[in-house]
Order: structure tokens, then C-alpha cells, then sequence
């Protein structure tokens, strides 16, 4: 990151890692098996995920980094050549549009860390769904930070990870760390979810105000 200084951009809620939790990301993903021979996206990458599984060397199938800020898509490309990271590809996305019907029910693992909303977390929740092949066992790794003064919303994530059918097969408080996040504690927790026969993305939700800057009262995240 150092070699390419970016600045957050607030208007997509971003907050960057400190280096050592993009570690932590990666190794976290490997302690559950989600990174050998697996079809994996990063659905946004400012924290540079995609460096690290590059550097592991670990036999994934795929790396797909999906983000709306073409800023780090250009440095994740430039990195990709620098470093001859072949099986690590890059397309423009915003969560609130429909995803390619080419890219739907093919990958094993997702990471999302969504905007600081309730329909941020639900969009995130819903692209990675549809993201993921079918059957049991798929793995979402989600992200989410609040302040301490507001613990009743860990209940609404929770509500909303039940409402899609996903286990939660852990929960690791306070997990990663980040750079002038005080909103949020600078910190996030992590929740590792499985998919269930039963999984689903709900495909009436509206995506109308996924970022903080947009969010009425009701939905008053973080």
C-alpha cells in the first residue's frame, strides 16, 4: 500500500486494514479450507486480500476482485503483472447492480466487508449467494464493524444472516483493524458463514440507500 498511497473514499464507506489483518484475512481463510483449489472473489478489495493470496501460493483455482472503484482495480492489475499473478483477475462492479449471469453460482468462497448499513450488509449478503455455487458448505467470509455504544446491531446482522439460511460457524470479535474507522471502533468482526440447502439471497430487496451517506433513520448503521 505504501507503493500505491490511496486515500478513502468516503462516498463507498471505505476504511482500509492495517497490513497485518490483510494477513490475518488470508490465513483465516486457509484455517477453514477456503483457498486450495477453490474459485474465489473479493467482492471489493481495499484492503488488498488479493496481494496476499498471491504471495501464499496457495493452489486457489481463481481469484476474482470485484470493486466499484476503478482505482483499485488498476493497482490490483498493475500488482498482478508486477508479480505474475496470473490467476488473479479484476472486473468493475457495483453491488447494487445485477451481477453477469456468467459469473452466477460458480465460485466456492466470497469475502464481502459491505457498506455500514442494514441494506449494505443485505446487498453484500445477497451478490455473495448468488455468487456461490449451489449445496452445503460454501463459505462467506463477512466483515462487520459497529461502535461499541450500538452491540444491539450484531442482533440485526445476526437477523439477517438468519434470514438467508446461512450458518454461523464463527464469530471472531474485533477481528480486523483499521485505519481511522473511530465510527466503528476501528475494528470489525469477522463472520465465518456456511451455505444450507436452504440458502437464499432475497431478490426483491431494493438496494436504495446501501451507503451511509444515503441511509434514512431506520436504517442507522453502524
Amino acid at each position: 500500500r505504501r507503493k500505491f498511497p490511496l486515500d478513502p473514499e468516503r462516498q463507498y464507506d471505505q476504511f482500509f486494514a492495517t497490513e497485518n489483518t490483510s494477513v490475518s484475512k488470508c490465513l483465516v481463510m486457509k484455517d477453514k479450507g477456503a483457498i486450495k483449489s477453490k474459485k474465489i472473489v473479493l467482492l471489493g478489495d481495499d484492503d488488498f486480500v488479493f496481494a496476499i493470496l498471491g504471495l501464499m501460493g496457495e493452489s486457489y483455482e481463481e481469484v476474482l476482485v470485484l470493486d466499484v472503484d476503478e482505482r483499485i482495480l488498476n493497482v490490483v492489475d498493475m500488482v498482478c503483472k508486477e508479480y505474475s499473478f496470473p490467476k488473479i483477475r479484476t472486473e468493475k462492479y457495483d453491488a447494487r447492480q445485477k451481477l453477469r449471469p456468467e459469473l452466477l453460482g460458480k465460485y466456492d468462497t466470497v469475502v464481502i466487508d459491505p457498506p455500514y448499513t442494514s441494506i449494505g450488509v443485505k446487498i453484500f449478503l445477497n451478490r455473495a449467494l448468488e455468487l456461490l455455487k449451489p449445496g452445503l458448505g460454501r463459505k462467506i467470509f463477512l466483515y462487520y464493524g459497529n461502535s461499541f455504544k450500538s452491540p444491539e446491531k450484531f442482533l440485526e446482522v445476526q437477523e439477517i444472516v438468519n434470514a438467508r439460511s446461512l450458518l454461523i460457524k464463527d464469530k471472531i470479535e474485533n477481528f480486523a483493524r483499521y485505519y481511522g474507522a473511530e465510527s466503528i471502533g476501528s475494528n470489525s468482526s469477522l463472520y465465518v458463514l456456511e451455505s444450507t440447502i436452504y440458502s437464499k439471497p432475497d431478490y426483491f430487496l431494493d438496494s436504495k440507500g446501501m451507503y451511509t451517506y444515503q441511509k434514512t433513520a431506520s436504517q442507522n448503521f453502524p
